[in-house]
């Protein structure tokens, strides 16, 4: 992960301080580090963010301008992936129908995924703005024209639709905090209804489901990483629940999303 830290001084200039590491940095602790090897001066003050991939953590930042950031994310990846998508239709004639599929999954099925679950609660129209890179690849794969209805194509690529992509992304970030292998700041924000001391008496606390905190607004608290994680993992059958390895628990996840999306 690459981290980057920009430090305003109080003369006003501005400078950078980049790290990379293969351990997660998140915010207070990577600021610890920094600390501790003295690249701070005294009259300089630290407001920045930590930079994984393309999303931008800030603890400074108020919510409305994190959301503003992630609608201009979602702009700037569709334009990436449109961008990617026309310089494969200049070379499909020349490749055969595998190498386009490959092409396709690492130049832009890849960038879509990048960081999907970060657009959970997002607006209709900007998941129909992703949900537009996903049509516009799957004609181009069976050389379609653009007003051809794209479902049938997709239910034969076997994609998932991006609300179900981002649901899949959350189960599979749930699995890891419930399993102990997702980080600490992740795992320590779900927490299990068996533990729960009120619900133990109750049939609910055997299977395996997640405590889903209350929320007050339903716009921006049920987008919170706690909220909507633990409405993902409680919505699969008790089944996909309790899979003991991970990629049998993706198969029958993708599986199950698959005919929710489709029927």
């Amino acid at each position: 992960m690459q981290y980057m830290f920009l430090i305003r001084s109080s003369a006003g200039c501005k400078k950078y301080v980049t790290r990379r590491s293969r351990v997660t940095y998140f915010l207070q602790p990577a600021l610890e580090r920094i600390n501790s090897k003295h690249v701070l001066h005294e009259q300089e003050t630290i407001s920045i963010f930590i930079a994984n991939l393309h999303a931008i953590f800030n603890d400074i930042l108020p919510i409305t301008m994190k959301l503003s950031f992630i609608a201009a994310v979602v702009i700037n990846t569709v334009r990436v992936c449109f961008a990617a998508l026309r310089q494969i239709r200049s070379v499909r004639r020349s490749l055969p129908q595998h190498a386009l599929l490959t092409l396709i999954r690492t130049l832009v099925i890849t960038k879509l995924d990048q960081c999907n679950s970060v657009f959970v609660g997002t607006s209709v129209y900007l998941q129909d703005r992703l949900q537009s890179v996903l049509s516009a690849a799957a004609r181009l794969v069976y050389s379609r024209r653009t007003s051809e209805h794209t479902t049938p194509l997709l239910r034969e690529l076997h994609w998932l639709r991006v609300p179900e992509r981002m649901q899949f992304r959350l189960c599979v970030l749930a699995y890891h905090c419930v399993h102990g292998t997702a980080p600490a700041y992740l795992s320590d924000s779900l927490r299990p209804t068996s533990e729960i001391i009120a619900r133990r008496c109750l049939r609910s606390a055997d299977t395996t489901t997640l405590q889903v905190p209350s929320t007050r607004r339903a716009t921006l608290g049920d987008r919170a990483f706690p909220v909507a994680a633990a409405r993902a993992w409680n919505s699969l059958q008790l089944e996909i629940r309790t899979c003991s390895s991970l990629l049998t628990f993706r198969r029958k996840t993708k599986s199950h999303l698959f005919r929710q999306s489709y029927g």
